[in-house]
């Protein structure tokens, strides 16, 4: 039993109600690799304190704050899934939605071939060039080929969990896990998965 747990992480699509979706995998107990099941969390805005890349055998990640004041309250997280942290947001909504919205695209939708990661890690929203096919049903094979995000980054870091991935315009998924012998090539979820 833990009495709580915390992290950075990468909010993938947030819908008009404020309900949204995280991560695109859930947060396990890292000494056994048991999926926590919680009670209850809550969101909270992160700020960024440096980058440490990752190279091949050593996952990089983001260094970062997250101060628990209220201003910085963003909502709540209320189930952690295999398909990602769900929550809702209650706080400051406005600032996360644009006028654009975007569709969900169907896991047959999906086609193999260049994609986008869109990431605000440089401090700005950002889409970043990728390369993906569908590996199976249920996952994404990635692999970065954006030379600003590589020179930023290595490729795919812990905390990048849950950047969306788009293709012609649509929310196709979302970055889950890097491949450790090689930080430019990653694992994603189809959009659709977290849906469900």
């Amino acid at each position: 039993i833990r009495n709580d747990t915390q992290g950075i992480g990468t909010i993938t699509f947030i819908r008009e109600d404020g309900t949204f979706a995280a991560l695109g995998h859930g947060i396990n107990d890292g000494d056994i690799g048991v999926r926590f099941l919680i009670e209850g969390g809550s969101a909270y805005r992160t700020n960024i304190s440096s980058i440490l890349k990752g190279k091949s055998g050593m996952p990089g990640e983001i260094i970062g704050t997250i101060d628990y004041s209220s201003q910085n309250y963003l909502g709540e997280i209320y189930a952690n899934t295999n398909g990602g942290i769900l929550g809702k947001i209650t706080e400051n909504k406005k600032e996360f939605f644009t006028d654009k919205k975007i569709s969900i695209a169907k896991k047959s939708e999906v086609k193999t071939g260049k994609a986008y990661l869109r990431s605000s890690i440089s401090g700005k929203s950002k889409d970043y060039s990728i390369f993906h096919e569908k590996n199976s049903l249920k996952t994404l094979k990635i692999r970065v080929t954006d030379s600003e995000l590589i020179t930023l980054t290595g490729g795919i870091i812990q905390g990048l969990s849950g950047s969306p991935i788009l293709q012609n315009g649509k929310l196709v998924g979302a970055v889950t896990h890097v491949l450790i012998d090689n930080p430019q090539m990653g694992y994603g979820i189809f959009a659709e998965s977290m849906l469900e």
